[in-house]
């Protein structure tokens, strides 16, 4: 253990000729914070370290993540509505940091949300309006089973929840924008054949290839993935296939 300054008499000496060298003890500036930083060719003094605060972002981030992904794997399972210990322990942490990195359980869905959107809507993609229609209608349909089916769990957690939450709504309109947006380019020449008919048939194969459609076969009909792909070729061949 160093010795307290003052205890052989030197510490009144060296405190005086800190007080003569602007920096601290030494005209190298190594004594105390501000002697470092100059020294070192580092941070300003009081300034947080960047790669450390980096680091810590990066760990914030993954942890938000962690926590969703264990909201999904809960709500994937059956859980209908998962409380924070819950979400906690399957994340791995504590419940005091789910509330540290989320206001509240909203915020986890939101975040939940969100994170499906990144992954699987990217098995949304238009098709090229020259090609066959059986083709493009068949792929359409595959596209939004594979969809559905993957984003089911959490968007039926969401639905009671659009009401209250401005992220949830915007996230829901922007799905459906996106899905009607899908339609409209890759049956182009079909709807521009149907001339002052085509807002009605655009509006009949949103729905026939909806979300809601989707859950209401799948849910409420108890259908099988197989048997709701089929009624949304049908409904779409029925309204685009030259009569």
């Amino acid at each position: 253990m160093p010795p307290r300054a003052g205890s052989n008499g030197t510490g009144s000496t060296a405190r005086a000729a800190a007080r003569r060298v602007p920096g601290g003890a030494s005209g190298t500036g190594g004594g105390g914070r501000s002697g470092r930083a100059a020294g070192s060719g580092g941070s300003p003094a009081g300034a947080p370290d960047a790669p450390a605060t980096d680091l810590r972002k990066l760990r914030g981030v993954q942890t938000r993540q962690q926590i969703a992904e264990a909201l999904i794997a809960l709500l994937e399972e059956g859980a209908p509505v998962p409380p924070a210990r819950q979400v906690a322990q399957r994340a791995g942490v504590s419940t005091r940091l789910v509330y540290h990195h989320f206001a509240d359980m909203e915020a986890v869905f939101e975040e939940a949300a969100m994170l499906q959107g990144r992954r699987h809507w990217s098995r949304l993609t238009d098709l090229d309006p020259s090609l066959p229609l059986a083709t493009r209608i068949t792929r359409i349909a595959a596209q939004r089973r594979r969809l559905f089916e993957a984003v089911a769990p959490v968007r039926r957690a969401a639905a009671g929840r659009v009401g209250g939450s401005k992220v949830l709504a915007a996230a829901v309109a922007l799905s459906h924008q996106r899905l009607r947006t899908q339609l409209a380019t890759s049956f182009a020449p079909e709807l521009e054949r149907a001339g002052t008919n085509a807002p009605t048939v655009l509006d009949a194969l949103d729905a026939a290839g909806s979300w809601e459609c989707w859950d209401f076969l799948r849910a409420g009909g108890r259908r099988s993935p197989a048997r709701a792909e089929a009624v949304v070729r049908h409904v779409m061949t029925t309204e685009l296939a030259p009569s």
